[in-house]
């Protein structure tokens, strides 16, 4: 379960270990809230393992959570072929 949210949310340890040691500090910490990135971003998450047909830009695991997927892959759909 931690490397499915650490793909959206990014890594978890400094939020963790900051609100074990400030419990009463309601507003998370170090972790990426998806509710407040852009509609774009969002979906560049969601592609990031539901989308088919991306071949990767960049090594792998550069790609954080709040970041642009297309800096790091590319689509691999290609036009379609005219008919007749």
């Amino acid at each position: 379960m931690a490397s499915i949210v650490k793909k959206c949310h990014g890594p978890g340890k400094e939020h963790v270990k900051f609100h074990q040691s400030n419990p009463d500090i309601k507003e998370a910490k170090y972790i990426v809230n998806t509710g407040k990135l852009s509609r774009q971003i969002q979906l560049d998450l969601c592609a990031l393992c539901h989308k088919g047909g991306l071949n990767k830009t960049t090594p792998s695991f550069s790609f954080k959570a709040g970041e642009r997927l297309g800096d790091f892959l590319r689509s691999l759909i290609y036009p379609c072929k005219p008919v007749g």
